[in-house]
């Protein structure tokens, strides 16, 4: 999934930095992501993990400098960054009443110039999204009247609608049973042969496991950044999880060698 190294990151950032009063939350934070690659990011609770997602997303007070798409962070229109990077939180807050149909559409949003250009288009992008996540049957349904899992695949639908080339998911499988996890997985590994970055908060290793990258925090700072073949990166998250895993390579004829992550 991972592109040459000689194309431009995606994102960066050097040493970034997030205070809240006199507690530093988050502190240089320098990391790398090439398009077509998806990094997972992981460590013990509290470490940061969507405290850097918030910061990537601009919706954190931060020091230090982000890149997007090689271009300055703060230098960028509010729609331009819309347009290259979305984003899903965790529980994010949507009003209750609208129906999922709509809720998908706020994610056509950063590219209203276009909506009038084509809506047959923009039609076919929320059609597919409804379908790729299963809710094509649910699309005039409001979301009081869905479950907890439901209400997560609509917000992974209103992020897919976007069609950004940055995409950043806290906690994206949650509440998501294995069907709908393996859906949203292959539409990932679809984005990003097209060349799509993405950076996620994961608290199941063995769902990073199957990213490119892991990114390991450990009390606001990187620990480690690297491929979760190399044995330097579970060394690293043996470390951050204080020696509490047991690592097994699964060796599956016609594909690369995968890890799975055991409590010891």
């Amino acid at each position: 999934m991972s592109s040459p190294s000689t194309l431009n990151p995606a994102l960066q950032t050097h040493e970034l930095g997030v205070q809240f009063g006199a507690l530093g939350l988050l502190s240089g934070v320098s990391l790398s992501i090439q398009p077509g690659t998806w990094c997972a990011i992981c460590g013990p609770n509290g470490a940061g993990k969507s405290t850097l997602l918030r910061a990537l997303a601009g919706l954190q007070s931060h020091s230090g400098q982000i890149l997007l798409m090689g271009r300055e962070w703060n230098d960028m229109s509010t729609l331009a960054r819309a347009q290259l990077m979305s984003w899903m939180g965790q529980a994010q807050p949507v009003p209750a009443d609208l129906c999922v149909a709509d809720v998908v559409r706020l994610g056509r949003w950063p590219h209203t110039a276009q909506l009038a250009a084509d809506l047959q288009k923009e039609s076919e992008v929320v059609a597919q999204c409804l379908h790729t996540m299963g809710l094509t049957m649910l699309a005039g349904r409001s979301l009081s009247q869905l479950s907890g899992g439901e209400c997560q695949r609509v917000l992974l639908a209103r992020a897919m609608a976007v069609q950004a080339p940055v995409m950043l998911f806290d906690e994206p499988l949650n509440h998501l049973d294995i069907p709908h996890q393996q859906s949203w997985l292959r539409w990932l590994k679809s984005r990003l042969q097209a060349g799509a970055a993405a950076l996620t908060v994961m608290h199941e290793l063995n769902q990073a496991l199957a990213a490119d990258q892991i990114l390991i925090l450990r009390q606001g700072r990187v620990l480690h950044q690297g491929s979760p073949g190399d044995a330097a990166t579970r060394q690293a998250l043996q470390e951050a999880f204080e020696q509490s895993l047991e690592f097994h390579a699964i060796d599956t004829e016609g594909t690369s060698r995968r890890w799975v992550v055991l409590p010891r």
